[in-house]
């Protein structure tokens, strides 16, 4: 028996794939609310779920804004925006055909000698305790997998904007990440920031900046994004960690469906076929996420003029045609930009 703790996209497409008896557990009563996501999933999605049901709207461009510069990037394949709600609706409705016995307004509260106790004093016994349930995740708490985790705070709004359909819009104006614009459809746009400190005052002066009328808001969205770290463990004897409770999160955009998506198939078959699921990680999502990790470090000491001359400098080599799910970073490694990289790392040290 395996019991998974979160019925999100990790937990729900992770049950769908396991061989043995499973039981999905949820403190909610509906799955995919509130929303806390941008909701832009990139085109790798496609080779692990075919359905596009829950496909709001096709992004082909990146714009990117500093203080006095911006480009914009085409991408190689669109990427999509998408209805959370549907999406995590659409895996859980999956994983529930597979099978899976499917348990809401379940609060997790403890795990002791293969039992799981629960708010509503229910309690189950089981072999595997897997926590796909966010990055506070309670499970990681009980079996102290990852201590110390450091997150960025995000703020978003659905609104009533018009901007480009076609184009996901980013601006460097945050010293620690970044906000951005993603357009439902040509009236409708998610406008955010993310940052580890000040995100209220980060989030007025974009808004101020956008000239957002706030009469316009559908609905205000928050979410905790965690810090991805190269050194972090997965897993404790029979208890494992999946998507935002293994913080496997892009560092560079704070993107957590993907990784979600690639390491329930890299516990799967863990858990199926009796692998290391460190080793299953390392083939699938880690060497990524690394990459994001030493990049947003590196980002993290650009000022706004540094961000200015990035800018210029992708226009000047004509960086174009971008594939975030493959990128090949030998195609950044032009002596200007490694130069410009360089300089910050020395201004820091």
């Amino acid at each position: 028996m395996i019991s998974i703790i979160g019925a999100g996209p990790a937990g729900s497409y992770l049950a769908s794939l396991l061989d043995d008896e499973v039981r999905l557990f949820d403190y909610k009563e509906e799955i995919g609310k509130p929303i806390q996501c941008t909701g832009v999933l990139t085109n790798k999605f496609e080779n692990y779920i075919k359905e596009k049901k829950f496909v709001d709207n096709k992004i082909y461009n990146i714009e990117l804004n500093s203080k006095n510069e911006n480009y914009t990037i085409k991408l190689k394949k669109p990427e999509f925006v998408i209805d959370r709600h549907k999406y995590d609706n659409y895996l859980l409705e999956k994983a529930i055909d597979k099978g899976v016995k499917f348990y809401p307004k379940h609060m997790f509260k403890d795990f002791s000698k293969n039992k799981i106790y629960f708010n509503n004093q229910k309690k189950y016994e089981t072999d595997v305790l897997i926590g796909a349930d966010g990055p506070l995740s309670k499970v990681n708490k009980m079996a102290k997998i990852q201590n110390n985790k450091k997150f960025w705070i995000a703020k978003q709004i659905k609104v009533k904007y018009k901007t480009n359909p076609d184009t996901y819009r980013v601006f460097f104006n945050i010293p620690d990440f970044f906000s951005w614009i993603v357009p439902e459809n040509e009236e409708v746009a998610r406008i955010g920031c993310a940052s580890s400190i000040n995100v209220n005052e980060h989030f007025e002066s974009l808004i101020k900046t956008l000239k957002v009328d706030k009469s316009k808001i559908i609905e205000y969205e928050g979410a905790l994004i965690p810090q991805y770290y190269p050194f972090n463990n997965y897993n404790k004897n029979n208890v494992f960690l999946v998507g935002d409770a293994a913080s496997l999160i892009k560092n560079i955009s704070g993107g957590g469906l993907l990784p979600a998506i690639k390491s329930s198939h890299a516990l799967a078959n863990a858990l199926n076929k009796n692998k290391s699921y460190k080793k299953e990680l390392s083939k699938t999502v880690l060497k990524s996420l690394n990459l994001n990790y030493l990049t947003r470090k590196m980002l993290n000491k650009f000022t706004e003029k540094d961000y200015d001359n990035l800018i210029r400098l992708l226009k000047e080599y004509k960086i174009d045609k971008l594939d975030r799910d493959n990128m090949r970073y030998y195609d950044f490694i032009k002596p200007k930009l490694a130069f410009l990289s360089l300089k910050a790392l020395i201004r820091n040290i």
